[in-house]
């Protein structure tokens, strides 16, 4: 039995296009994303690199990533940063449904496995003024198609913590140094678990890493990570 939304009309959560299919996303953004993918990729994040000579991109060689591996699905600009800003500053939380779909097809197609989920935390400042938290959006959206739980608050941002994004680009390597914390409320237990880290956008990757840290310490057996979007890559 053929699905219903292969024959009713959808807006891409992308462009805002109408479109017909099963895919989350439409034709013309699928190809979007395809010229933006092909090309030699870091070993450690999936950042497009600018030589084929090299195995790793500069945020990894400064960050050390603890995580095993990372990746994001399509770069912050044009259509895509437009969608992402509607998101996070125009509640058009309706598109991260289908976005996030991208992820979990990412997912299966580097055949990876994770026991649960965890999400990167925004204060709690954003998340009053915002009145959702779209890393945590993701995250279940993500979690209903790997058929995996969503460990929720099980990492938390310290009150005060300087956002990234307001920090002077080279700064973030130092910045994020201790802005999470492990939950000490959490009935969760990482301990032995491969985890599967997700968050809206990833830049130099610090963010990632340092939660991926804390959950090593707190028993992880391996961390991956993903993200919507990889951010501008300012040397």
């Amino acid at each position: 039995m053929m699905k219903i939304s292969k024959f009713i009309p959808q807006r891409c959560p992308l462009c805002f296009s109408l479109y017909r299919g099963a895919e989350p996303i439409c034709e013309n953004c699928r190809n979007e994303i395809k010229k933006y993918s092909y090309g030699t990729r870091c070993s450690k994040c999936g950042r497009l690199l600018d030589s084929d000579e090299v195995r790793y991109c500069i945020h990894c060689k400064r960050v050390q990533p603890q995580f095993v591996l990372a990746f994001a699905v399509f770069p912050y600009k044009g259509i895509f940063k437009e969608a992402i800003r509607k998101v996070k500053f125009y509640d058009e939380y309706f598109r991260i449904r289908r976005m996030s779909r991208l992820i979990s097809n990412e997912f299966f197609k580097m055949n990876l496995n994770a026991d649960c989920i965890v999400y990167v935390p925004t204060d709690i400042k954003t998340n009053f003024k915002r009145r959702y938290c779209l890393s945590q959006e993701i995250a279940y959206s993500v979690a209903s198609k790997l058929n995996i739980s969503v460990y929720k608050d099980f990492l938390l941002k310290k009150p005060n913590a300087q956002k990234q994004s307001l920090v002077d680009f080279n700064k973030r390597y130092t910045n994020v140094k201790n802005m999470f914390m492990k939950n000490p409320f959490t009935v969760r237990n990482v301990k032995g678990k491969t985890v599967f880290l997700v968050d809206d956008i990833l830049t130099t990757g610090s963010t990632l890493s340092e939660c991926a840290r804390i959950l090593k310490e707190a028993g992880a057996k391996e961390v991956y990570a993903a993200a919507l979007t990889y951010g501008a890559s300012n040397a």
